[in-house]
């Protein structure tokens, strides 16, 4: 559209008016991912940057005030830089309605608006953020006496006034920061803010496992939240953060925060008014807010300290980790839906809030918080961790492999409790991560981290199938230091709670289980006849003692696992095939006889020996 460029002179005239027009065509918004042209809404005329051209004096005043712009509002303005957008007309009625410009540029901070000197009544500009508003008038340019100009960052929430005379014409500029030039590594060092050193080192100290998270006073983009683009005050939140980071040996890194809040609200309607129903358009203001339901805070959009993008995944946090210059309970939500009441439920009003952070963890804490952002993900890091190992070079696989252990001890630290093995509601491998995980512990040959992990599973959870992590650590660590674990995993007598009540107890089916892969792969494993047969008696007596406490305590409603002495029956009966001798069918003969001498507690099973078939 260059070659539709057409003259004009300041002020603007009427004839200018009515040139421009012809030129220009209605100016659409942005909603989500569409492009609307809709005059409820914006009530505008634009041009094209491309059928704008200035004199190079109008340019250098452009410049000028971008400079000034830039100063005040804290931004590098070596690195700034000055891009029409549009030329935007506003005739008599033209308005537009409170919004956000978005980021139409890589590295797009703030908008100008380039107000010229033409006759007109309105048309005012406001602008909000975080409570705050500024209106600018443009006193001296709606009298035709010269241009003025206003700079807004591109998060603030900001509209244009109706027009009620004549014409108003503006310049939309983009302020953009140009790429920082990079420094060689280890050259930044940030000053430190004692007062602050202070404070996160006594959070540090008291709380290591709770991350710091520091909302931004700006909401930023996927692209827009990186050192390099911060805005006003944040920037220097920043080099006070990352300077006391750096003294603390502490991980920063960026994130989105989500907070969604769900209250009991009335609107006094006392129930089928006509204002009770989800997207009641009246002012949230106006209600009774009560009793809180949910609360809940998440941090994702993860990026590093340079604002890479990472692949972290959600992690949840709590009010009290919150800092931030405004108040949190001050934030402004950016959505909010009421249910007023219905007869069967409402009452309640939701809200959401969106922050964009600096978040800090001591690095000593970096796989706890790991594992905090679920074991799913923590999982598939230990195994992309465990890969990588293969491509390192001496200097650093040492490290890599302390990491490796580290975070596969605070997996184990956050292993699930997923209760009694016979009531648990879903299927063994549900939570395939989990399995994923057991078969890669053995591959570390370190019989401690073995004992830790069983040690878990003895107290939270009888679901999960060992089968191939028991046989992979015999194999790859012997007998020697692996059967004393698996004694001790059999043999686990769980704590009653405060009622007295022993929600996994008797052999796990689990157990028995790996008893019977182990029975059927002793030369594979190379366990002696001793190693297993000491397996078996304590899974029996396991049986046995269980059996006994369900009979002297009926009202308990206990029975004991027939599913279990099913399967451990199978395993000495395929032990007994090959290895043969008294002990052996000693010990099959006792399992058999079990439910004859509890014969309460084995009704309605079939337990005849000979059902126990392999």
């Amino acid at each position: 559209m260059s070659d539709t460029f057409l003259p004009t002179k300041l002020p603007l005239r009427s004839v200018d008016f009515r040139t421009l027009c012809q030129t220009a065509k209605p100016a659409p918004y942005g909603k989500r991912t569409n492009t609307i042209v809709d005059t409820s809404v914006r009530d505008t005329l634009e041009v094209d940057a491309s059928a704008v051209k200035y004199s190079d004096e109008f340019d250098e005043a452009i410049q000028k005030a971008a400079q000034q712009v830039a100063q005040q509002m804290q931004l590098d303005a070596d690195r700034l830089q000055v891009e029409l957008y549009k030329l935007l007309i506003y005739p008599k009625g033209g308005f537009f309605l409170p919004h956000r410009d978005s980021e139409k540029r890589r590295g797009m901070v703030a908008t100008m608006i380039v107000v010229l000197p033409s006759s007109f009544v309105g048309g005012e500009l406001i602008v909000r953020h975080e409570g705050r508003r500024k209106d600018f008038l443009f006193a001296k340019a709606r009298t035709g006496m010269h241009a003025q100009f206003a700079g807004f960052f591109a998060d603030c929430q900001h509209e244009v006034v109706k027009v009620t005379s004549g014409v108003r014409v503006c310049l939309a500029c983009n302020l953009i920061l140009k790429p920082q030039r990079k420094e060689p590594k280890n050259a930044t060092n940030f000053s430190v803010n004692p007062r602050m050193l202070t404070q996160v080192g006594d959070w540090m100290r008291l709380r290591a496992s709770d991350p710091l998270v520091f909302a931004l006073e700006h909401q930023y983009t996927e692209a827009g939240l990186k050192p390099s683009l911060l805005k006003g005050a944040d920037k220097e939140l920043h080099r006070q953060i990352a300077g006391v980071a750096q003294a603390l040996d502490c991980h920063l890194h960026f994130g989105q925060v989500s907070r969604h809040m769900s209250q009991y609200a009335d609107d006094g309607s006392s129930g089928y008014s006509g204002r009770g129903y989800k997207g009641w358009a009246g002012n949230c203001d106006d209600l009774d807010i009560g009793e809180v339901y949910e609360d809940e805070i998440v941090i994702d959009g993860w990026k590093n300290a340079t604002g890479k993008p990472i692949g972290f995944a959600e992690l949840r946090c709590q009010t009290s980790q919150l800092i931030s210059v405004s108040p949190v309970e001050d934030w402004v939500p950016t959505r909010q839906d009421y249910e007023g009441y219905t007869g069967n439920a409402g009452n309640t009003l939701d809200r959401w809030y969106h922050k964009s952070a600096i978040v800090v963890w001591p690095r000593r804490q970096h796989f706890e918080i790991v594992a905090d952002m679920g074991l799913k993900f923590a999982t598939s890091e230990l195994l992309r961790m465990r890969k990588d190992l293969s491509q390192l070079d001496d200097d650093d696989l040492e490290q890599a492999c302390d990491d490796c252990q580290e975070l596969a001890e605070s997996i184990i630290r956050h292993w699930p409790n997923r209760g009694n093995y016979r009531h648990y509601g879903g299927s063994i491998d549900d939570q395939p991560w989990l399995l994923k995980f057991a078969g890669e512990l053995p591959m570390f040959d370190d019989p401690d981290l073995v004992a830790k992990f069983l040690e878990t599973l003895a107290a939270r959870d009888w679901t999960l199938n060992i089968d191939q992590f028991v046989l992979k650590s015999l194999k790859r660590m012997g007998e020697a230091e692996i059967l004393p674990l698996l004694l001790q995993l059999v043999a686990f007598d769980p704590t009653p709670n405060q009622h007295g009540i022993r929600f996994l107890e008797g052999l796990a089916e689990r157990d028995a289980s790996w008893l019977l892969k182990v029975a059927t792969a002793r030369s594979q494993v190379a366990v002696t006849s001793v190693g297993v047969e000491s397996l078996f008696a304590v899974a029996i007596k396991k049986l046995s003692d269980h059996a006994l406490g369900c009979e002297e305590n009926r009202q308990s409603h206990r029975e004991w696992s027939c599913s279990a002495w099913q399967t451990l029956c199978k395993a000495i009966i395929a032990w007994n095939a090959v290895n043969a001798n008294p002990q052996s069918q000693k010990m099959l003969e006792t399992v058999f006889d079990l439910p004859r001498q509890h014969p309460i507690h084995a009704a309605g099973f079939d337990c005849h020996p000979t059902g126990a078939t392999i």
